[in-house]
């Protein structure tokens, strides 16, 4: 019982910081524009299972970034069985910087597993993961190319900050945009700054980048 006292006191305690704690969200914006030929590869994996309907809207998003085709490296990755996307996939003009890569049968069907089917074929200097549903901000790679390009050389990851789009659509999507604007724009970057494990990032040092990079989902 003490113990559990102790844990909600501590959680409370840390809310209240990080509410106290002045955190800027608008992304950092250099007036600098890196030239195409100094952009590194960045490669882009979005795992795919049962998200025929997001397609269309996935391949717009991506095509839309401003970032270098040539500089792209784009991987889909969908499960064996799934042939509704496959099937989808192979309707849809791809961009030439698109890769569809099939995962082979298996279980469990994740996100992790994904991802260990795409990563040894990365051919990036930096990598982002995507889900079906997300539209990223246009500019959102070169924020992260400068982003890195600032931090010390032990920080591995960035985490990009997430906005809910379909807020008006029910009480439910109001109810996700509040947990996701209390988690992105106040706790994780108290955890930056306070210097503790950040969610949602990879291993080692991970800062929550929601002042750098804004992504729309």
């Amino acid at each position: 019982m003490t113990l559990s006292s102790v844990m909600l006191l501590s959680m409370i305690a840390f809310r209240i910081a990080a509410a106290l704690e002045p955190a800027t969200i608008a992304p950092a914006r250099s007036t600098e524009r890196l030239p195409d030929r100094d952009l590194p590869v960045y490669t882009v994996i979005v795992p795919l299972y049962r998200e025929r309907r997001a397609l269309k809207r996935l391949i717009a998003a991506v095509s839309a970034l401003d970032y270098p085709a040539a500089k792209l490296d784009v991987k889909l990755v969908i499960e064996a069985d799934d042939r509704e996307t496959a099937q989808a996939l192979a309707r849809l003009n791809l961009p030439g910087f698109v890769q569809v890569l099939v995962a082979p049968a298996g279980l469990p069907k994740t996100k992790p597993r994904a991802l260990n089917v795409a990563l040894p074929l990365a051919q990036g200097a930096y990598t982002v993961v995507y889900d079906a549903e997300d539209v990223p901000d246009l500019h959102q790679l070169r924020l992260a190319v400068a982003a890195f390009a600032r931090v010390p050389p032990d920080v591995a990851c960035l985490q990009a900050r997430l906005v809910i789009d379909s807020t008006d659509d029910s009480l439910l999507t109001r109810f996700f945009t509040v947990e996701y604007a209390a988690l992105f724009d106040v706790v994780h970057p108290a955890l930056a700054t306070f210097d503790m494990p950040v969610p949602l990032g990879a291993p080692e040092r991970c800062p929550a980048w929601s002042s750098e990079i804004p992504l729309s989902h």
